[in-house]
């Protein structure tokens, strides 16, 4: 069967919902938790109704503090679990020696003592088309397990869609499931 030209039209016509639709989808990547992590590290680190948070640079230029604090509030209920409220500066002994980062358009180098050290100052690659969010959860220098997403098409922090980015890879960073059975003599993928 051929298409003569109107038919390319149409058929071009037809497909473009389908072509662009990734356009505004939120990916987000499989989280990989750390053999240090268990499923009840956020509920401990959150038993206090806050965690720590840090977040990286704006991608979008602008304050930070006011686009850190979007970026918290945006984080707010959307974890499994426990409720905590994600801030800077955690009022009495918050969430102790555990620490949550997010960073946007970080390098694909960087790495666990990256994020998860002391003085972390990672930058951000120039802005493109898709925004990357990479997110970990820290108990000291040790980093418990990593979460990320992508989005394309966005280019300011009030967008839809940098809302759901934040709030799809914030119950990643924190898996309901650690595959580790602690109580026995040999790990076993059993939880």
């Amino acid at each position: 069967m051929y298409l003569d030209a109107k038919d390319h039209r149409f058929f071009l016509l037809a497909l473009s919902p389908v072509l662009t639709a990734c356009r505004g989808t939120v990916i987000v990547d499989a989280p990989i938790s750390n053999l240090n992590y268990t499923v009840d590290d956020f509920e401990y680190a959150a038993r206090k109704g806050e965690i720590r948070t840090w977040v990286g640079r704006n991608p979008f230029g602008g304050a930070h503090d006011p686009f850190a604090a979007r970026v918290m509030e945006h984080m707010f209920g959307a974890n499994f679990g426990v409720e905590a409220a994600f801030t800077p500066s955690p009022k009495g002994k918050g969430s102790g020696r555990h620490h949550v980062l997010l960073l946007f358009n970080p390098p694909i180098s960087a790495d666990e003592e990256d994020f998860c050290g002391h003085n972390v100052n990672i930058p951000n690659l120039p802005p493109t088309d898709t925004l990357r969010l990479a997110s970990v959860f820290c108990y000291e220098d040790t980093m418990l397990s990593t979460a990320g997403g992508r989005v394309k098409g966005v280019h300011d922090p009030g967008a839809p869609l940098f809302r759901e980015l934040v709030r799809q890879v914030t119950p990643a960073l924190f898996p309901q499931i650690d595959h580790l059975d602690i109580g026995g003599d040999e790990i076993s993928y059993q939880n």
